[in-house]
């Protein structure tokens, strides 16, 4: 908040009384300009009706904060300042400072208030008579439509827009009563309370015509939320108006404005400081009647007026129009010019001196023209640049946008991490148990089919927590290189299957794109959830096309769009299907979204994909329209070229009855489940809860340990400090990691055994037996 302290006085005798503590607290900052001079207004209005007065002017700047939080803090500010020296009477200024001590009526508790520059008549009735009187200020819409249409009788549409706040209630409360008096006439609304301000430019831009006229109030805030100042927002109605535009409670006619209210504000504050004055008198507030200011006759501007062919004679009489140009030399002194002819024709005899006179006067409008050309060229140049900023201003709330979509797919993603972790661990143990029950039960009965489909339903489940991991980037995937061409080739028929007989498939592949490193089969899982989505948007066929090739992504185009700055491979995958609205495109990643009928999809498939290329430093683009298709264009970072091998195992030997392992896994269930697996096939298991109880087995245990196996996510220690721990304690012991999923995947890359969860017992003694016959172990430090 903002405070601007201003005191004054009429000249008084030699002991001066103490001056009245005056407040006049403003809705918005001091950029308005009504502000302001409602302010002088006050003041003077004050100092001429011979008070002695000390006036605090606070500015509430409620256009761009009118939260409930920001409000509260208001009060808090206020009531702090003023504890002290409370004002002997309250003046405020707009609707929103007149509703804020609505709001907190314990804010200056039985001081009078005077408010003024208030519109809504609802919002006015509403202040208690006894503490409060005050101006409403009444804009006669009646007078101003048959102003405009006395000016321009072509007119067969108004279109008024409005902003989200009670101004613009008001006004859009003022325009519905005066309809009924213009038959003639259509209204058109585009108001901010259910559309965005970029909404109501596109509207302007794409619908108005000529024959039109603009209305336009302030619009301080729009149904998206956004804040916007009167003298950003005026300009762009009038730029993507194709008619003239008039503005009402706005005071700058420099503007592009046809014509605009003609009070300035400082009448305004008159008003006010009057009323102020009586209850300085004595008077009470129930005594002194509210009053309505309805002096707000149009200004117009003559540049603009010449512009769109409008005659001043058809003006009111007495009409103030601005910006006139001035009279040319022959306008101004034709009486005289004349009068010197005629006593040219009498006094010959200075002929020859009068035309030396007007050749110079000649040769000085010359001049005047030339620089009003010179002026009219610098004006176009302020005009471009003027269009530059506004472009400009447009790429940079598309990235805000950007980022906000980021932000909220990276929360989603967390979500999605999380819960698919905890349920891997449980999905391990009803896998598990669901192996071991099989072991023991004969088949055939109808004990063994019920265990088989609870695994089966179970392994389903598995691949949902999988597709949630990847979309939330937490998935385990070793990452290793891929040709893309060739990957793609190598999946064509099974791609082709896909897409069935009605879809055609085009393949439009360039061998420079080079080979990406992800994790093994995330391509091809990227692949064929695109071209299913593109081949179920296609519900009578059509054909879907698939490019492949390289890009070099430089530092300007890494920063704009999330990239590191280098080759890239671009896939683009393309259908001809029945496309989307902006609605369904700003929601086409989240996961469980879709627009597909019950049962026909999870709504995981491109989430799925935008977890896999974000996990590996890409990103992902759709571009879309509803009856146009869509296309999605991936880039990824190209890998080092290097020759393709396939990851060996080695040779995995049998573990011998009697090795030691240790367990560590915090998941009570999970760590029984291991135990008992490794306990049938013959290990002797030690388990333990965590990293504490982890070293203190190490460290206590007589015998000798033949392999450590923890898993990595974990309350306090993670699996890899555990390691190292443990590992200096049992120095060579091998180390085997199994994990759902971890930020840190690249640390256990390599020679060093990860077991992805959910897991069955057979893999778990495979991974076991893997670790055992190898000689890696991994050490932190």
């Amino acid at each position: 908040m903002l405070t601007i302290h201003a005191s004054g006085q009429q000249p008084a005798p030699a002991a001066p009384s103490t001056p009245v503590k005056v407040l006049l607290l403003h809705s918005y900052d001091t950029s308005s300009e009504w502000a302001l001079r409602v302010g002088e207004g006050v003041f003077q209005g004050l100092q001429d009706g011979g008070a002695h007065v000390d006036l605090r002017q606070e500015f509430l700047d409620a256009r761009r904060y009118p939260g409930r939080t920001y409000l509260d803090r208001a009060r808090d500010v206020l009531a702090a300042k003023f504890e002290e020296t409370p004002p002997q009477i309250v003046i405020t200024c707009d609707d929103a400072a007149l509703e804020f001590l609505l709001g907190y009526p314990d804010l200056f508790r039985g001081i009078p208030v005077v408010f003024g520059g208030v519109q809504d008549r609802h919002l006015a009735a509403l202040a208690p008579r006894h503490r409060f009187t005050g101006i409403i200020e009444q804009f006669r819409i009646d007078d101003v439509v048959a102003t405009a249409l006395r000016a321009r009788p072509s007119t067969r549409r108004i279109i008024v827009t409005t902003g989200n706040d009670r101004n613009g209630a008001a006004f859009r409360a003022e325009f519905a009563d005066v309809q009924g008096l213009f038959p003639q006439l259509s209204f058109v609304a585009l108001s901010g309370a259910s559309m965005s301000f970029t909404a109501i430019l596109q509207r302007l831009r794409n619908d108005t015509t000529a024959d039109d006229l603009v209305m336009v109030t302030p619009i301080s805030r729009d149904i998206a939320g956004q804040t916007l100042e009167p003298d950003v927002a005026i300009p762009q109605v009038v730029t993507a108006s194709s008619a003239p535009v008039i503005a009402l409670a706005y005071a700058n006619l420099n503007r592009g404005l046809l014509a605009m209210t003609a009070n300035t504000g400082i009448t305004h504050g008159r008003l006010m400081a009057a009323q102020a004055l009586r209850l300085l008198g004595g008077a009470s507030p129930a005594s002194v009647a509210l009053e309505i200011d309805g002096n707000s006759p149009l200004a117009f501007d003559a540049r603009q007026l010449a512009r769109w062919g409008i005659d001043e004679a058809l003006l009111p009489p007495g009409a103030q129009v601005e910006h006139r140009a001035l009279p040319s030399f022959y306008q101004a002194n034709r009486g005289v010019i004349w009068a010197a002819i005629a006593f040219i024709a009498v006094q010959s005899t200075i002929i020859a001196g009068l035309v030396m006179n007007v050749r110079r006067r000649r040769r000085a409008e010359q001049r005047l023209g030339d620089q009003t050309r010179a002026l009219t060229v610098a004006n176009r140049a302020l005009e471009e640049v003027n269009r530059s900023l506004l472009r400009e201003q447009d790429v940079r709330q598309q990235a805000e946008e950007h980022l906000r979509h980021a932000q909220k797919m990276e929360a989603v993603g967390r979500l999605a991490g999380g819960i698919a972790h905890d349920f891997n661990n449980l999905l391990t143990v009803t896998i598990g148990y669901c192996e071991l029950l099989l072991k023991r039960v004969s088949r055939g009965t109808p004990d063994r089919e019920a265990v088989e489909q609870i695994r089966q339903a179970s392994e389903q489940a598995s691949t949902l927590t999988q597709n949630l991991l990847a979309f939330s980037r937490k998935q385990v995937a070793l990452p290793i290189t891929v040709d893309v061409v060739g990957a793609i080739r190598g999946m064509e028929s099974m791609l082709r299957r896909f897409c069935g007989d009605r879809v055609t498939l085009v393949l439009d592949l360039d061998g420079a794109a080079g080979q990406v490193r992800l994790g093994e089969g995330q391509l091809e899982q990227i692949l064929m959830n695109l071209v299913i989505n593109g081949r179920d948007a296609m519900l009578h066929g059509g054909r879907l096309e698939m490019q492949a090739r390289a890009q070099i992504v430089d530092e300007d185009a890494a920063g704009a769009g999330g990239l590191r700055a280098g080759p890239h491979a671009v896939i683009v995958v393309s259908d001809t299907g029945i496309g989307m609205d902006d609605a369904t495109r700003a929601r086409i990643f989240e996961p469980f979204f879709t627009t597909k009928g019950v049962g026909r999809g999870t709504g995981l498939g491109l989430a799925t994909v935008y977890g896999i290329v974000t996990q590996h430093g890409g990103r992902i683009e759709v571009d879309s329209a509803p009856g146009r298709g869509a296309s999605f264009t991936l880039w990824l970072p190209m890998a080092a070229p290097r020759a393709m091998t396939d990851r060996t195992t080695g040779d995995e030997t049998s573990a011998q009855a009697g090795r030691t392992v240790l367990v560590v896994e915090d998941e009570p269930e999970l760590l029984g489940l291991i135990a008992r697996v490794l306990g049938e096939a013959g290990f002797a298991v030690l388990g333990a809860s965590g990293g504490e109880q982890a070293v203190a087995i190490a460290s206590s245990h007589p015998g000798t340990l033949h392999l450590l196996l923890t898993d990595i996510v974990m309350p306090g220690d993670d699996g890899f400090t555990v390691a190292w721990r443990v590992g200096q304690l049992r120095p060579g012991l091998p180390v085997a990691y199994m994990s759902g999923y971890t930020d840190d995947v690249h640390a256990a890359e390599g020679d060093t055994p990860l077991l992805r969860k959910p897991f069955m017992p057979a893999d778990l003694l495979a991974h076991v037996r893997r670790a055992l016959g190898s000689e890696a172990a991994i050490t932190q430090s």
